[in-house]
C-alpha cells in the first residue's frame, strides 16, 4: 500500500510532506478575543475584539528517522509557508498561509510498561499570517 500524504507544507525550498502515519491530528482553531455577558431576561450579549485569526496545531509522531528532519525543516523555515492541513481529503483546496510559533512546541514522551518508548510526539503550533 503506497504512503498517503496527510499534510503538505510549501516552503521556499519546495514541498515538505508528512504521511498519514506521521500525523496524529491537526486541529484548526479559530481564535478571537470575546466577552460574553449574560442577560437576566434575554439572550447573552457577545462582544468581539479585533480580527479572527486561525491557529493550526499539528502533532507529529516521530515514526521514521526522516520525520525529525522534516520537523526541523519547518522550524528552521522562519518565513511564511503554505500548509495544506487536510491534503489527503482536499489536496489543494484547504490551505493556510502561516508561520511557525516557536513558543508553541512541546514534546511528549511515550512509555510502555514504565520504559520510554522509541516513538516521540512533537506538537507544533502555526499561526495564520495572512
Amino acid at each position: 500500500m503506497p504512503l498517503e500524504i496527510a499534510v503538505r507544507f510549501v516552503l521556499t525550498g519546495g514541498n515538505c510532506d508528512f504521511y498519514r502515519e506521521e500525523i496524529l491530528y491537526e486541529p484548526l482553531i479559530h481564535e478571537q478575543r470575546i466577552d460574553v455577558q449574560e442577560h437576566q431576561f434575554g439572550v447573552p450579549y457577545v462582544d468581539t475584539f479585533g480580527d479572527i485569526w486561525k491557529t493550526l496545531v499539528i502533532t507529529f509522531l516521530e515514526i521514521w528517522s526522516t520525520t525529525r528532519a522534516k520537523i526541523d525543516q519547518l522550524i528552521n523555515e522562519e518565513a511564511e509557508m503554505t500548509c495544506y492541513y487536510a491534503y489527503r481529503y482536499y489536496t489543494t483546496t484547504k490551505s493556510l498561509t502561516c508561520i511557525h510559533y516557536p513558543n508553541g512546541m512541546t514534546h511528549h514522551y511515550r512509555y510502555f510498561l514504565g520504559e520510554p518508548s522509541a516513538l516521540r510526539e512533537v506538537k507544533l503550533t502555526f499561526l495564520q499570517s495572512s
